[in-house]
Formats: C-alpha cells, sequence, structure tokens
C-alpha cells in the first residue's frame, strides 16, 4: 500500500457559513483562502495517477491550548 504523508503549515481555519444570495452561493474569503492553500499542498504530494483503489485516511490535528483553558487552576483530567 502507497503512503502519501504532508503537513499543512498554520493555524487550522474552520468551514465558515457560505453566503446565499440571488446569484448564487459564495464562500466567506477565509475559508476560500484556506481551501486553496490545503489543495495547493496536497498538490506537491499527489502521484501522478489516479488512485482507483480504496483508501484509508487519517488527519492528525494538533491546535494550541486556549489560554481560558491553559490558565485555570481546575483539573479538567477528573471529571
Amino acid at each position: 500500500m502507497n503512503v502519501l504523508t504532508f503537513e499543512i503549515p498554520g493555524d487550522v481555519q474552520a468551514q465558515q457559513r457560505p453566503r446565499v444570495t440571488r446569484n448564487g452561493t459564495f464562500d466567506p474569503k477565509e475559508s476560500k483562502d484556506y481551501k486553496s492553500f490545503v489543495r495547493l499542498v496536497a498538490s506537491q504530494v499527489a502521484p501522478e495517477t489516479l488512485i482507483t483503489e480504496d483508501i484509508k485516511l487519517t488527519i492528525d490535528v494538533y491546535r494550541k491550548m486556549p489560554k481560558a483553558i491553559s490558565n485555570s487552576k481546575k483539573s479538567y483530567s477528573r471529571r
């Protein structure tokens, strides 16, 4: 089985709600830009031939801990 591994640097951008108008549906600029960036990074490791077999996808997301939680004296592991 072939393995493709790549990392998308920077903070994760959540998909924002699209705007719906009489002229169509539009992605907010931040969401559109982030999706284009992810597409660019992924295209750099994409194989030359189309993958036609089943795949297994694993995504690891690493985020900074929010200050509100990291400064708290409460222990969240006791719940």
